[in-house]
């Protein structure tokens, strides 16, 4: 045993002997180039100039000023990062803002990053944005990310957000990219039963593992253990590892033992390096009999509706009228999700007796854009009003309760689901993101999860395949995956980003054969349902403009029934438990 934890110790040593190192060069801005700019970084010297009348530290800063809006801008430079590792990211920030700022739709804020390339391919990125306006004082923004494991390139650096914004001054300083040990075990666990909820038999419980155990030897996460606590925080059950697996570890138990109540599920496992103990803790409830549900997910991960296994295929809507219903309503699609839901009964009614299931949109529930507190509060208010009003109709079998929200609203989101939950225990919560390194953290925020891969015309229409298999990595298997495949063409929103109109009208939609390889690489990575973006975009781009060519709806929808034909002709396959 000593040898072993001798062994242990003297890897753990090599592993994390960068701890603390900074690997920013010219962290400071005091080294200059021979252009009077500061040296090692990369940057558009008309958006950015080496300062000295604000400094945090030193004698020099950079800052910020653009004159033309809408241009992504940056400040940055490649760090040699290393996969599988965790780092965290600092820099100081001082903010003025001009006087049209006030009341803007998107306040200006200062912005720090790390992005992940895998040969020239985009990955991801951690953004982390100031908290608050900046005005008077130096804030600190800290942010916190674990590299991919495919990376080949890391790059670090800062902006002002919105992309390009000319509403504010900002002056940068002080950085650094230093590794920390990082988590061991995720600080929550969840288990194969929708709402971690049994009324009898095995159950299995899955305690995702960190970036730092990660890295340790295979025979550490052994060292793992799960107990469930009763109400008085008594141990009822100790539990070893059953099953070891790179993202996480499970446990397996018969709750049948259990009494009917509430338990708690804590997790522990003690740091080899500092001896710290890391902890998780969720529920679990033991239940009678399993209450009546208009739609759950079972242990398949399917869907069921009205009692029978349902997969989901349809798209987002804008605005639901019977006149854009008619080319919709005779096709393979069984559902849509509108930004816009209907606010007449009457709509509902044609939907349902035209078979079309309805994700009810109550999202935009978090105060995003000023971190006001209060502000969510009344958000989330008026989307438990909502969805109260409508919870009895029989067409709606979901709540879309998060829209892309990024990983410092994660709190807010676990709330507002258990909201949702409270008032409406008979229907699930999908959320879908566009980071995949937030999948994890999201895992307790939501019932369905999805993501949205959406790669053409820049990238390969692979990234739709990666992006569900990292979700469905980061959900441990356990979770429904609602994925959102890619059928319109960014042209549209590429102009609202400023970019130059010759990008904009040549920019292409995905091929048939782009949107068919992505739909089924969604299914190949773990997708139990796909609703395609965006039913609403295919009918603008019906009309040219003066920066966009038209593209006709009657052949790219058409082109879409196919693909909707082409999966729901596997429907007895996609819902089988056979495997």
């Amino acid at each position: 045993m000593k040898k072993t934890l001798l062994i242990l110790l003297c890897i753990c040593g090599a592993v994390f002997a960068q701890l603390g190192v900074n690997l920013v060069q010219n962290p400071d801005f005091e080294e200059l180039d021979d252009r009077g700019f500061p040296a090692k970084w990369n940057y558009i010297p008309e958006t950015f100039k080496s300062a000295t009348d604000n400094v945090f530290e030193g004698k020099r800063s950079v800052h910020y000023f653009n004159t033309v809006a809408g241009k992504y801008q940056f400040f940055s430079q490649d760090i040699p990062a290393k996969p599988g590792h965790t780092y965290e990211y600092t820099i100081y920030a001082k903010q003025v803002n001009r006087p049209e700022a006030k009341g803007a739709g998107r306040p200006p804020k200062a912005n720090a990053f790390i992005e992940f390339w895998f040969k020239g391919n985009y990955l991801g990125g951690d953004y982390t944005p100031s908290i608050l306006p900046l005005n008077t004082d130096w804030v600190k923004i800290v942010g916190q990310t674990t590299i991919p494991e495919n990376a080949t390139r890391v790059n670090f650096g800062f902006r002002a957000t919105p992309d390009g914004t000319n509403l504010c001054d900002i002056w940068f300083d002080k950085c650094s990219v230093v590794e920390i040990e990082g988590e061991y075990i995720n600080n929550f666990a969840t288990t194969n039963k929708y709402r971690d909820m049994s009324d009898g038999g095995m159950v299995t419980i899955f305690q995702g593992l960190g970036s730092a155990f990660k890295r340790l030897p295979e025979n550490a996460a052994s060292t793992i253990r799960m107990e469930i606590l009763d109400s008085t925080g008594k141990a009822v059950m100790t539990l070893s590892p059953d099953s070891i697996q790179k993202e996480f570890v499970t446990f397996t138990f018969d709750s049948s033992k259990l009494p009917a109540g509430k338990y708690a599920l804590q997790g522990s496992c003690t740091s080899p390096l500092n001896h710290k103990e890391y902890k998780s803790n969720s529920a679990f409830t033991k239940v009678d009999k399993l209450p009546e549900f208009k739609a759950y997910i079972d242990d398949h991960r399917r869907m069921i509706v009205d009692g029978k296994p349902f997969f989901p295929l349809g798209m987002y809507f804008g605005p639901v009228t019977k006149e854009n219903l008619q080319p919709y309503i005779d096709t393979k699609f069984n559902c849509l999700m509108p930004y816009n839901p209907p606010t007449d009964p009457a709509m509902y009614d044609y939907m349902h007796e035209n078979n079309l299931k309805v994700f009810y949109a109550i999202k935009d529930a978090v105060s995003s854009r000023t971190h006001d507190a209060k502000a969510t509060e009344t958000k989330q208010a008026s989307g438990i009003a909502r969805l109260e009003k409508w919870k009895h109709h029989p067409a709606i079998i979901a709540w879309y309760i998060n829209d892309e929200l990024s990983r410092e609203f994660v709190n807010d989101a676990i709330t507002y689901r258990r909201k949702c939950e409270e008032h409406d225990p008979s229907r699930p919560t999908w959320t879908v993101l566009c980071t995949p390194q937030d999948f994890r953290t999201y895992v307790p925020a939501s019932d369905i999860h999805g993501c949205d891969p959406y790669p053409i015309p820049d990238y390969i229409p692979l990234r739709a395949f990666n992006w569900t298999k990292t979700m469905n990595d980061a959900v441990m298997g356990s979770k429904m995956i609602i994925q959102v495949p890619q059928a319109f063409c960014w042209g549209r929103y590429w102009v609202k980003y400023g970019f130059t109109k010759e990008r904009c009208a040549n920019c292409r939609r995905p091929s048939f054969l782009e949107m068919d390889a992505m739909s089924w690489m969604c299914i190949a990575g773990g997708a139990n349902g796909l609703i395609y973006y965006s039913y609403f975009d295919l009918m603008a781009r019906d009309k040219a403009t003066d920066i966009l060519p038209r593209i006709p709806f009657d052949e790219h929808f058409g082109e879409c029934k196919q693909i909707a034909e082409r999966i729901m002709a596997h429907e007895k396959v996609l819902l089988s438990i056979e495997k």
